[in-house]
């Protein structure tokens, strides 16, 4: 989860959003002392409009094992939920974040960390019915399942597994992975992306491995999968945000919460194992 320690009157009044893809680029990239909040500007940055009211990251750090990482929309209070937990001295994940009124966020983990965050699209206030921008859900839509080396894959989505062959302008997916014999890494986007230019997930040896994620498609209606290791990888399309070609409404549009824990197996019984299920509300 992304989950902070804030409160409603902590984040920017700024209702529904729409979202836009963006070509991925890095707005904070330090080391940071343990417990000790970070602030850096997203809105306003080179190719991020000043009017950017929320963000997609990805949220990368080298760490201590067992330490934890998260991303606090306001505030400067290191104490709250964490959103990720470190493992092989690796963490990536990727988060929907609202962004402070002055168009910033603040990073903290829980020890000494070299922390990169590379924003993936925005989302910019709709007040009135928008074309492009709102998220239209899936009922799961398995676009790649299968083996794979070290090296990059593309992946059609358009027009595959139930979805519409037009109309995506970027689409929601889910990569799980498996099976991998040595740490190493995920990194999901455009079939042009540069090497190493984000991290999606980290996956730890021997662990299995999930993140949600957003990526823009090509023209061909493809995405990639970029892997630094063989392991066996599952992309499942959640959804996707429209295009200017759809009709104008208020549906699909992105409306931040504050957020907090809903359910925590060391407080509220049982931990969910492969033999029983956890349900919340």
């Amino acid at each position: 989860d992304w989950s902070s320690d804030v409160c409603s009157s902590d984040l920017p009044a700024v209702g529904a959003m729409a979202y836009r893809s963006v070509t991925p680029r890095s707005v904070y990239y330090a080391t940071i002392p343990a417990n000790t909040v970070r602030r850096f500007k997203v809105a306003g940055t080179t190719g991020i409009p000043s009017t950017a009211t929320a963000a997609v990251v990805s949220l990368a750090a080298a760490a201590p094992s067992g330490s934890t990482l998260r991303l606090v929309p306001t505030g400067t209070s290191p104490f709250g939920p964490a959103m990720a937990t470190v493992i092989d001295g690796r963490v990536a994940t990727t988060v929907f974040v609202p962004l402070a009124s002055d168009g910033s966020l603040g990073v903290v983990a829980s020890a000494a960390a070299r922390v990169q965050a590379v924003v993936v699209g925005d989302f910019t206030r709709a007040p009135v019915a928008v074309s492009a921008g709102r998220f239209v859900p899936a009922a799961g839509a398995t676009v790649l399942d299968t083996d794979v080396s070290a090296g990059l894959s593309t992946v059609q989505v358009a027009g595959t597994a139930g979805l519409p062959a037009s109309g995506l302008g970027s689409v929601v997916v889910q990569a799980t992975t498996s099976g991998s014999s040595a740490r190493g890494g995920v990194q999901v986007g455009l079939p042009t992306m540069p090497v190493g230019g984000w991290t999606s997930l980290t996956v730890p040896s021997g662990r299995a491995a999930t993140v949600l994620t957003v990526s823009a498609i090509d023209g061909a209606g493809r995405i990639a999968v970029r892997v630094s290791t063989a392991m066996h990888i599952r992309i499942v399309v959640r959804g996707w945000f429209t295009t200017q070609a759809a009709a104008s409404s208020m549906a699909g549009l992105f409306v931040p919460i504050a957020t907090s824990r809903v359910f925590d197996s060391r407080r509220n019984g049982a931990p969910a194992t492969g033999s029983n299920s956890v349900s919340t509300r």
